[in-house]
């Protein structure tokens, strides 16, 4: 081999090995990448994204139970940057691993709006349907049949550019 081509394979092979060490570095070391979770939503009061079992899934996760609270899911999605996730035990169920501090730089909670529905076939959930449709018990003193669409947001609905 010429000194030309010992020259090119080196440097080759530094800027290989560098790029993965730098991955390595900045993904498992430094922990900088974004963490998507699905939480609990409550349609009571906000606007979440709806998923339903599919009866002819054959799949374990995707059959219907018979339950309608297994069978249904309200959620919310949550963005957090990984070193800012806390480590929690599972069986910790006061671990709040996804809650944005004030002003977190890319850390935020989607809830179901017509920009942000995940496909075409996907569904949001609306506080004021859903309270007419789910009546609880002993709620007499919520009334929402008065309430309009637009109203939604008086109720307790926050954007989360609104808080920011």
């Amino acid at each position: 081999m010429d000194i030309k081509t010992k020259i090119f394979w080196l440097v080759f092979t530094l800027v290989f090995v560098g790029s993965i060490a730098y991955a390595y570095w900045s993904f498992v070391m430094q922990r900088d990448f974004i963490i998507v979770n699905q939480a609990e939503c409550d349609p009571t009061i906000d606007l979440c994204f709806y998923w339903a079992c599919d009866p002819l899934a054959t799949e374990e996760g995707e059959k219907c139970t018979g339950d309608p609270d297994e069978d249904e899911w309200y959620y919310k999605i949550q963005k957090r940057r990984a070193y800012n996730v806390r480590d929690c035990s599972i069986d910790d169920a006061d671990c709040d691993a996804f809650t944005c501090n004030v002003g977190e730089k890319d850390c935020e909670e989607i809830f179901c709006t017509e920009e942000t529905k995940i496909s075409e076939e996907g569904i949001c959930s609306d506080p004021v349907t859903y309270n007419r449709e789910h009546p609880e018990e002993g709620d007499e003193g919520l009334n929402m049949e008065g309430l309009e669409e637009d109203d939604a947001d008086a109720e307790g609905v926050m954007d989360v550019e609104e808080l920011m």
